[in-house]
């Protein structure tokens, strides 16, 4: 016990001096730092400014003024809605929300726009300019229809204009979850397909044969078909979440019987005091030997 106690000391008092030495390295980098100039290209320019999701964006500027809205004339901010959803592979512009400046106003003309950034913008008065707040496009545009339920339906996604279903083919939990997330509707509980509790859509099946892991941020993020499909309407998919007030109430009913079957009636077994002592041990020695290792890289960069 002696022993153990004694590498405890000696290894505590190594990684004192090593984190000594590390703080003080740390130290005078960032005083080095704090002589250097802010880099000037982003200290004016107005930039893309995504909103909880990659295909939901607004403009702001940057620093202490990202508050403030970026004012621009009305035909080139909805051109630029366009161009920005198209560059961040999210479909076109669906929805733009943006306020319409009075006569006479100051706004950002003649604006470059790369990489997300308004760059060599210059100030002038126009007659027509607005602020975007949000715009949304269109792989972020989302709803489930056929039913009153906002958390339960036919889901339908938006494509150049038209709103389309999305085909049962491979259809399962996993793409419903990415789903009932984008929607704030919880988890994915039941799938529908055809012959249903949904009615059939109108318009173009837009996706067919996903195969999502149920982490994206959207449907057409996932693998699968985007273009034609041969489905018909009889085979569109839906979906009831966690969310719905209309049909969670039976799919819950349900998981909790399974629960209750599936849960083993012994209790896990506790370890005896031997061999929590064995396993305290095997840590220590465990710890001591990755100290050991970050010790020496240390002293070798140091060193060397």
């Amino acid at each position: 016990m002696k022993l153990v106690q004694f590498i405890f000391i000696n290894q505590f008092g190594l990684l004192c001096r090593a984190l000594l030495h590390t703080s003080t390295q740390a130290t005078e980098t960032a005083e080095r730092n704090k002589t250097k100039k802010p880099e000037d290209d982003f200290s004016t320019q107005p930039y893309v400014h995504q909103l909880a999701a990659k295909c939901r964006w607004t403009l702001k500027m940057p620093g202490n003024r990202t508050e403030d809205g970026v004012p621009l004339p009305l035909e080139f901010s909805d051109t630029l809605a366009e161009r920005i959803c198209q560059d961040l592979n999210c479909g076109r512009a669906h929805n733009v929300e943006k306020t319409t400046l009075p006569p006479n106003s100051s706004c950002y003309h003649g604006c470059l726009y790369q990489n997300l950034l308004l760059q060599n913008c210059s100030e002038t008065v126009e007659m027509r300019c607005s602020v975007t707040t949000k715009v949304v496009c269109g792989h972020q545009s989302l709803r489930l229809s056929g039913d009153t339920d906002r958390c339960a339906g036919r889901v339908e996604v938006w494509k150049n204009g038209k709103w389309g279903t999305v085909c049962d083919d491979s259809w399962d939990l996993r793409d419903a979850d990415v789903v009932c997330a984008q929607l704030g509707c919880g988890k994915a509980l039941r799938v529908t397909g055809q012959g249903g509790l949904f009615p059939p859509g109108r318009g173009p099946v837009h996706l067919d044969e996903l195969n999502c892991t149920g982490n994206e941020e959207n449907l057409w993020a996932c693998p699968g078909v985007q273009k034609e499909s041969d489905c018909g309407h009889k085979e569109d998919a839906g979906v009831v979440c966690s969310g719905s007030l209309t049909f969670s109430a039976t799919t819950a009913g349900v998981t909790v019987v399974t629960t209750a079957l599936t849960t083993p009636s012994s209790p896990a077994a506790v370890p005896s005091p031997e061999l929590l002592s064995i396993m305290v041990l095997s840590l220590a020695v465990l710890v001591l030997f990755i100290l050991n290792m970050v010790l020496c890289l240390l002293y070798r960069r140091r060193h060397g």
